[in-house]
């Protein structure tokens, strides 16, 4: 499985505000997952990750990225999306204690932004296509924002825990569609 790197006078500065994810290698990143393993925990700025047109066969987990705003170029063709759920990540502890899949939820959604704040998603589309436990997106912290973002899940579509404002979104979901113990706010949104 042969790959190559950027050379490092081509890749973003340490210090950069603005990244470009695109799958065909002209951006900084292939994938969103790489851009922002490249965001520092905790930033103090705003760092904007945009992410060109295209299916990202990922799964996306961010943790302790504060600020960031991660925005798609069309919501219907940017798509980011795993076949993710319980069954293919369980938790360690429930695999020693139950011998069934367990259901710990930050390993089994497609897009887990967790213990993150100020983060910002805009135009796309995140989904999981497994069933099950099974979510699009499980989104913790606070004052985050949902804008123009369709997130497809089973189970529970979105898990949302913390202060979330959602706005001109869709959430389609089979089962419970959203799960939380936090304040999901949704504006002109579909469910």
């Amino acid at each position: 499985w042969p790959f190559t790197t950027k050379p490092q006078s081509k890749a973003p500065r340490p210090n950069a505000k603005s990244l470009t994810v695109n799958s065909d290698g002209s951006g900084d990143f292939n994938t969103v997952q790489g851009a922002l393993d490249f965001v520092p925990d905790h930033s103090k700025q705003r760092i904007t990750i945009k992410v060109q047109n295209g299916v990202y066969q990922e799964i996306v987990y961010a943790r302790n990225k504060d600020n960031v705003t991660l925005i798609g170029e069309s919501r219907d063709k940017t798509i980011v999306r795993y076949a993710n759920n319980e069954v293919f990540n369980p938790h360690p502890a429930n695999i020693r204690t139950n011998p069934e899949p367990g259901t710990f939820p930050s390993r089994r959604a497609a897009v887990a932004i967790d213990n993150c704040n100020d983060f910002n998603v805009v135009n796309m589309t995140l989904q999981t296509t497994a069933f099950g436990q099974a979510e699009g997106l499980l989104i913790t912290g606070d004052r985050n924002i949902l804008a123009h973002v369709t997130v497809i899940g089973s189970g529970d579509a979105v898990q949302a825990n913390g202060l979330i404002y959602m706005v001109d979104s869709t959430i389609d979901g089979a089962g419970d569609t959203i799960l939380g113990r936090g304040t999901l706010f949704c504006e002109r949104c579909t469910l």
